[in-house]
């Protein structure tokens, strides 16, 4: 539920906040006022498209924020799934600068306009205009039944989508197989070139490594061997002067005097493990160098093995790995190729049972779909019997179609509101205020539990006299399961309602500026009085607005009882 709506600097709304009552919320107001403009405020807020003309002439942002209170568990999952800290309340605000720059938040943290979209589908759900035009549209019709089939046809289509799908792929197969022979053959013959360009390179997957290795070796054989050499020479040689041979007799010296003191002992240990060292140090310099007696020819072979793998690299991938995976993929579509015409005809027996498969489970979902449109006809000409169309016919004609992601299914709605009125297509024959009561039907049959708030925009166009009274008396029941929010031109509803709010516009300094009042008990009245269309507050139009406004209290009793 909708408790607190807080708008900012946008369009013509400065700093306005609403705290909404749970059941039946209307917002009334002269023509031109703004009352649109809470409903688009509110409509930004959800993750609508919009742009920087809805900040306020010389402010720098536009920002909302609203305030939920009692999620449903759905909504505690989504926002749990998407790392949202779960409170008793939520509150989803966003703002927009000057510059186009986003800032959305979810209890404070920020959030993608696709979460925000994912956050809110359950909470609000708005009526309007644009509704009216989607129900006159023929190919919408068959949405308005599948929002209603939602959790029974959700497995059948997400079925069929992997059956098209899989039809997709073998007929593109089929194609790719059944093209000219000429066109076949060139390929044939690239894929053989590939496969054996590669196979005669015989490529080892750790090989690339090692090679370069080689090649640094052999490049900088020359500088290592003589270093080395040096280093050798240096430790043990002819040469007097040599490590080792100094380290010898200093070794000598320090036995031949090692019984005087236990000191002198312990470093002719010291001095024996130095020699076992250097010794090893000169061992190992010789070692190495002996792993560098390499080959000009070894040089150029090197070398011209790291250039063939590098050329297979640019023509099939950016490693050996690729390259071989290449090679893999290549024999794999030229065993296709050799083997076409039995793999064209197994492909074919595929295609056979999926598309049997598609056309089983299209029936289906007609089947759905039709057993659904019965008991919808029977909920819709039962509403439409209360808002005051008593003599309504209505029908949903499923006819076959060119299959779809949706099914096979054409759906359309056939309507006569009068005796002798033969049923035709509902854009045929439906007028303003009758479509207005067969939407608000439609709301109350889709919105009810499914939504935690409803918004009427207007959604009571055309309608007048004791059908006024029908339909402000259904959007109370209505408001019995769901939170309801309605702008409406209509004294009936606004009597009915449990919260009114007002919007009014000034010019202060030569601009123009919407706010929203809460009206109480005696504003209430008078507003009453204002939509009946008095002109002035005459002890009259106050005395009737006051006698309809009793009239809707007493219905509300019985209502509630």
């Amino acid at each position: 539920m909708l408790s607190k709506l807080c708008i900012k600097n946008y369009i013509l709304i400065e700093d306005l906040t609403l705290e909404l009552d749970k059941g039946l919320n209307i917002i009334s107001g002269e023509t031109g006022a703004g009352k649109s403009i809470i409903i688009s405020a509110i409509s930004f807020l959800l993750g609508a498209k919009t742009d920087k003309n809805i900040v306020m002439p010389n402010k720098d942002y536009a920002r909302v924020e609203i305030e939920f209170i009692n999620l449903d568990t759905k909504t505690l999952q989504v926002l749990e799934q998407l790392g949202v800290e779960v409170l008793d309340n939520l509150i989803l605000s966003r703002k927009l600068t000057q510059d186009g720059k986003n800032d959305i938040r979810a209890n404070g943290q920020i959030i993608t306009l696709s979460m925000l979209r994912q956050i809110s589908e359950r909470l609000i759900e708005i009526y309007g205009q644009h509704a009216y035009q989607v129900l006159l549209d023929e190919n919408k019709h068959i949405d308005f039944i599948d929002a209603i089939l939602k959790d029974k046809l959700s497995p059948k289509t997400t079925q069929l989508y992997a059956l098209l799908q899989q039809k997709n792929d073998i007929t593109k197969q089929l194609a790719e197989l059944n093209s000219d022979d000429t066109a076949r053959e060139r390929e044939k013959q690239m894929l053989e070139y590939q496969i054996n360009e590669i196979t005669d390179a015989n490529l080892n997957a750790d090989e690339e490594e090692q090679l370069n290795e080689k090649l640094s070796k052999m490049k900088n054989t020359q500088k290592v061997v003589e270093n080395l050499n040096i280093v050798a020479n240096i430790l043990d040689s002819n040469d007097t002067e040599c490590v080792l041979t100094m380290l010898y007799n200093a070794l000598h010296y320090i036995n031949s005097i090692s019984g005087v003191d236990a000191n002198i002992e312990s470093l002719s240990g010291r001095l024996d493990s130095a020699k076992i060292e250097l010794e090893d140090i000169k061992n190992t310099c010789q070692d190495i160098m002996q792993s560098y007696d390499f080959s000009e020819e070894d040089f150029y072979k090197t070398d011209a093995r790291i250039d063939e793998i590098k050329a297979l690299k640019r023509k099939y991938g950016q490693s050996i790995e690729e390259v071989l995976s290449f090679c893999q993929s290549a024999q794999d579509r030229l065993n296709t190729l050799n083997n076409s015409e039995e793999i064209i005809a197994k492909l074919k027996e595929e295609l056979l049972l999926v598309e049997s498969q598609i056309q089983k489970v299209c029936a289906e979902i007609t089947n759905i779909r039709k057993q659904a449109g019965n008991y919808l006809t029977q909920q819709l000409l039962d509403e439409l019997t209360t808002l005051g169309l008593k003599d309504a016919r209505f029908s949903i004609d499923i006819q076959p179609t060119t299959i779809t992601t949706k099914g096979a299914d054409k759906v359309s709605f056939w309507f006569s509101a009068n005796p002798g009125q033969k049923l035709m297509p509902l854009n045929k024959v439906m007028s303003g205020g009758e479509m207005s009561r067969f939407m608000l039907a439609f709301d109350i049959i889709l919105g009810l539990d499914q939504f935690g708030t409803l918004i009427f925009d207007e959604i009571d166009t055309g309608i007048s006299g004791e059908v006024s009274y029908k339909v402000a008396f259904k959007m109370y029941e209505l408001s019995k399961h769901n939170q309801i929010i309605a702008i409406t031109h209509l004294p009936a509803i606004c009597a009915m309602a449990d919260a009114n709010f007002k919007v009014v516009k000034n010019v202060i300094d030569g601009q123009t500026f919407t706010s929203v009042e809460k009206l109480d008990n005696i504003n209430n009245i008078d507003e009453i009085a204002r939509l009946t269309g008095a002109i002035t507050k005459s002890a009259i139009a106050l005395q009737n607005a006051q006698e309809l406004k009793a009239l809707c209290n007493q219905k509300k009793v019985s209502i509630s009882n």
